[in-house]
């Protein structure tokens, strides 16, 4: 999708189907509904704030300009929510969460990310990284 130039801008998990292949093992994760989704010029910031609170990387919640790699961070969170049932920031409201993406320390140890994998903990931690440069970005 970034390779075409488009960003989702709402990745979250109601936005993904898996379906069946023809073998019985095989799985296929589908995204679903572009209506928030758009071109993008890889020299150009977008500014519309659109997409769902827990979902939104930190450029997103500070309402600056942003690029593709807010779908990394949407990623991120989903992964984290897969891995231990909850989300990495959450609250109330959306100004406590818009809060919590902005200021809370990322945590990915305790009891519950001590059955989750190296690389699982290793793949959250780096989408999750507020500073949009040292995000990954997938060409």
């Amino acid at each position: 999708m970034h390779s075409r130039n488009i960003t989702h801008r709402d990745l979250k998990p109601d936005n993904l189907m898996i379906t069946e292949g023809e073998k019985p093992d095989d799985l296929f994760i589908k995204l679903t509904d572009f209506g928030f989704a758009t071109f993008f010029d890889p020299n150009h910031k977008l500014d519309m704030i659109l997409g769902t609170p827990v979902y939104m990387a930190p450029e997103l919640a500070n309402g600056v300009e942003y690029d593709c790699r807010v779908d990394v961070w949407s990623l991120g969170v989903i992964a984290h929510i897969l891995l231990v049932g909850t989300a990495p920031f959450d609250g109330d409201d959306n100004d406590e969460i818009k809060n919590q993406i902005l200021n809370k320390d990322l945590t990915l140890s305790g009891s519950s990310w001590c059955r989750v994998g190296k690389q699982a903990t290793d793949f959250v931690r780096k989408c999750l990284v507020r500073e949009v440069q040292d995000r990954p970005f997938v060409d």
